[in-house]
């Protein structure tokens, strides 16, 4: 027998949907509140209701409304940045040192840390990278039955580090949203060895052996010295 999970979908699709339209109207801070909350509630009743089994189309919507307010958060993070960046190089917000006879606005001011600024000011440049980026990540987790979190998005924007000895090469990224309409022909190539790699290395952690959880990080079930293994073609 299924779980009763207290969500009301509905009433969370409508907080959704008003937030959207704040943030469409430039409220940036009343929409990322909203957005907030409803990610709040979605992931509770979606992790209560895989813990007591409620029907997996609940829990399927709960990720949906946990996936709709990461987005929009998202997005008003991108606005957070645009709008801090615009006011430094306009001289509105503190840039360093302030200079002498102006009274710039800092970032206790305006109520954002150094660390939120990053965080925002990542997101937008994988946006601008990749348009629809954040959405196209969001909707894949989903679909995957897999929960669209915060995190999640942070490790998917996260740039890879240069390699060394001590450094697990295995921190590379599959391509998301590869066009190819605007890629010429030797990059065509270069794309198809890179997806071969990138398959083979899948193929290989695949092959080796079914972790206790299934849905955990690699890095949780694997050291990074089997990582390198498998990049080296180790089975």
């Amino acid at each position: 027998m299924n779980a009763v999970v207290p969500f009301n979908a509905a009433d969370l699709s409508a907080v959704v949907r008003h937030a959207r339209s704040l943030l469409d109207e430039g409220d940036v801070a009343a929409a990322e509140i909203l957005a907030a909350s409803v990610y709040d509630q979605a992931k509770t009743a979606a992790a209560f209701g895989k813990k007591f089994g409620a029907a997996e189309q609940l829990i399927d919507k709960a990720r949906r409304l946990q996936g709709d307010a990461l987005l929009i958060e998202s997005r008003a993070k991108i606005r957070l940045a645009e709008e801090w960046d615009f006011a430094q190089a306009n001289g509105a917000a503190l840039k360093g040192r302030p200079r002498r006879g102006t009274k710039p606005f800092t970032q206790k001011d305006a109520g954002v840390d150094a660390k939120r600024i990053h965080e925002a000011r990542a997101i937008a440049a994988a946006e601008r990278s990749q348009p629809g980026l954040v959405a196209r990540l969001i909707d894949e987790r989903v679909a995957a039955k897999l929960e669209p979190t915060r995190a999640f998005i942070r490790r998917s924007l996260k740039q890879p580090k240069p390699t060394s000895k001590t450094e697990p090469r295995f921190a590379r990224t599959l391509s998301v949203g590869f066009d190819p309409r605007n890629t010429s022909y030797e990059a065509l190539v270069s794309q198809c060895a890179k997806v071969r790699s990138y398959l083979s290395l899948i193929e290989r952690i695949v092959q080796h052996s079914i972790p206790a959880d299934r849905h955990a990080p690699l890095a949780d079930t694997y050291s990074d010295a089997d990582l390198l293994r498998f990049e080296d073609g180790a089975p």
